[in-house]
């Protein structure tokens, strides 16, 4: 136990050692803290502002809690009986897997850090302190509550999926039974909603009422943890304490299963933490990492056969969206139309697609980094085209410009359709998150230029998010004062679009260079 003891002190040094080193990540952190105290300082001071006629009843924060924690516990699991699920390192494996240390403590080791893991996943909840406050009143400790209920869902969602993992491993029986078993954990959600809609209800108030349900809440971890935090924000802490209880006992069991399963437990995740390993280095050397299994593949029409000169990185991007069998309908479509879908009904009494759009370009902005263009400037090629720097990037990006369009089509029709919104307000929406869209790709482009130094990639999502704001408030404040003055409400939007596309273009312009020495970016 003294040599892990010796191993997370030795990390722990050798980390904020290594901040001096990387002055950007040091500032990142810095500016991360400085926001978390902003916005808690700012939804405290605001506490009194609020007008209670207008909040949303709690139930409905209620419905959202469970539907998000049923999703990602749901999709962990099946994702880990897929490929494999571990919390260990190929640095793991080579000193911690073959030293005389029992299994036991290195699944503590394990576990420990893995806290720390899903605590940072868990942080961007503390940033939502305002819309939480404005919309169901929440306070700060509520808040803190939901955030420390997200926390213990990730980490225990890595823990099951790894116990499942570990005692379904080689047996195919085993994983298809628990798949079974999952999807009878949903089971009951859809049946409640169905029988709240056949019993009279409508739109999103039966979705609610039948997520609501009390007996939904007796569903292990995601009924319980969810149990907690609703029980806290009403007042039930009888509640609250008795689904603390259970989750506790689960958590304990799930563990000592883990434990018992096999002595050499780490023999079975071994090879889960090998393909962990590939995939991180597949996605820095620019290797395709989209083909989830490995199954044996069948060759069919090989070679691009499109394109002259820098265009054929286009046609190569279109290429592999159709061998990973996706086109452009991959899953953060499919997750953005789920979400502006319950959002929309949610907010159909307002009757604009303003508020869909603000939603949807929240979403759209955690959705388009680490495009395939990244990708190309780890390999060589894209520097060996006789062609201008600028062409090049422009034909790299391409491809993810196409897919946000084809995504905002999706989304904005859908959209319009539930509010009853007329054509060009629809048209609108599309055309200004194309304009988005592009000033993220240039933001990604920026980061690759300006931030090359920051190695952690949470910390360089926040960076470049906030430099992101940063740009797009120009256009978002002309377009409210648009709205203001000349009252023609979403169609205000459009001033977006070209500021957008304006500074996008010079972005891109100055950040040509990058493809001009290929050592800066394979560093």
């Amino acid at each position: 136990m003294k040599g892990i003891i010796y191993l997370w002190r030795t990390t722990l040094k050798n980390r904020i050692k290594d901040l001096k080193n990387h002055p950007g990540k040091l500032i990142g952190y810095i500016i991360l803290i400085a926001l978390m105290v902003f916005v808690f300082i700012t939804s405290a001071k605001t506490s009194n502002n609020v007008d209670v006629n207008n909040l949303s009843p709690i139930a409905e924060l209620g419905a959202i809690i469970y539907a998000l924690f049923m999703f990602l516990f749901t999709t962990q699991i099946i994702q880990g009986l897929s490929s494999g699920a571990t919390f260990f390192k190929m640095s793991d494996v080579n000193l911690l897997f073959v030293s005389p240390i029992s299994s036991k403590k290195v699944l503590i080791y394990g576990l420990i850090r893995q806290l720390g893991t899903s605590l940072f996943i868990s942080i961007f909840i503390l940033f939502q302190a305002g819309v939480l406050k404005q919309r169901y009143g929440v306070n700060p400790l509520g808040v803190i509550v939901i955030f420390l209920g997200y926390f213990m869902l990730v980490f225990i969602s890595s823990i099951i999926s790894m116990a499942i993992y570990s005692i379904t491993s080689g047996d195919d029986g085993k994983k298809k039974a628990v798949k079974i078993l999952i999807y009878l954990l949903v089971l009951p959600l859809i049946i409640s909603i169905l029988f709240n809609i056949k019993e009279g209800g409508r739109g999103i108030g039966a979705i609610v009422n039948g997520i609501n349900v009390s007996y939904l809440e007796f569903i292990p971890f995601v009924g319980w943890i969810k149990g907690v935090i609703y029980g806290i924000l009403i007042g039930e802490t009888s509640n609250a304490l008795m689904y603390i209880l259970a989750t506790l006992i689960g958590v304990v069991l799930t563990i000592v299963i883990l434990m018992k399963s096999k002595n050499e437990y780490y023999e079975d995740v071994l090879q889960a933490t090998e393909t962990m390993h590939k995939r991180v280095e597949d996605a820095k050397e620019g290797r395709i990492v989209e083909v989830k299994d490995t199954k044996k593949i069948k060759l069919k029409n090989v070679g691009i056969n499109k394109g002259r000169g820098a265009s054929v990185f286009f046609f190569k991007h279109m290429l592999e969206n159709r061998r990973a069998g996706k086109f452009f309908l991959d899953n953060t479509t499919l997750i953005q139309i789920v979400v502006v879908v319950i959002f929309t009904l949610t907010m159909k009494d307002i009757g604009s697609i303003m508020a869909t759009f603000a939603m949807a370009t929240y979403i759209q902005l955690f959705m388009t980094f680490a495009g395939r263009w990244v990708r190309e400037l780890k390999m060589h090629y894209v520097y060996l085209i006789p062609e201008s720097p600028l062409k090049k990037l422009l034909y790299i990006v391409s491809e993810n410009l196409i897919k946000c369009f084809v995504d905002g089509i999706i989304l904005f029709v859908i959209a319009g359709i539930i509010l009853g919104s007329s054509p060009i307000e629809i048209l609108v929406c599309i055309i200004s998150r194309l304009g988005f869209g592009m000033l993220f790709i240039a933001g990604d482009v920026l980061s690759q230029k300006i931030f090359k130094q920051v190695t952690g990639k949470g910390l360089l999502m926040f960076l470049t998010i906030l430099a992101l704001i940063i740009i797009a408030l120009p256009g978002i404040i002309g377009s409210v004062i648009v709205a203001i003055i000349f009252d023609i409400g979403t169609i205000s939007i459009i001033i977006t679009f070209a500021w957008n596309m304006f500074i996008s273009f010079i972005i891109i312009w100055l950040c040509k260079n990058i493809l001009n020495n290929i050592e800066q970016n394979l560093v």
